[in-house]
């Protein structure tokens, strides 16, 4: 499992997300592939004044709170994608 934010820190629903975290298959890292991505977001807030709403702890876990509870959602548009 790589280093970095868990989407698991600062979870108040424990239940919740031992179950989702039982739907996640880890890999190993592919060789060349690089283990940690790092955005710098700071020309996009110079130039523009862009500021994120969320900080990416609690989006992403958000995301994936999301796709758990929606997959019929998921399954539908995947179906559709694979021309089924």
């Amino acid at each position: 499992m790589p280093n970095g934010p868990s989407i698991r820190s600062g979870d108040d629903d424990e239940n919740r997300s031992r179950g989702q975290l039982a739907l996640i298959t880890f890999v190993k890292d592919r060789p060349g592939h690089d283990c940690w991505y790092a955005i710098d977001t700071a020309k996009i807030k110079k130039e523009l004044g862009w500021v994120p709403a969320h900080k990416f702890e609690e989006g992403i876990r958000e995301t994936v709170f999301w796709y758990v509870d929606n997959q019929e959602w998921v399954k539908q548009v995947l179906g559709k994608s694979a021309g089924l």
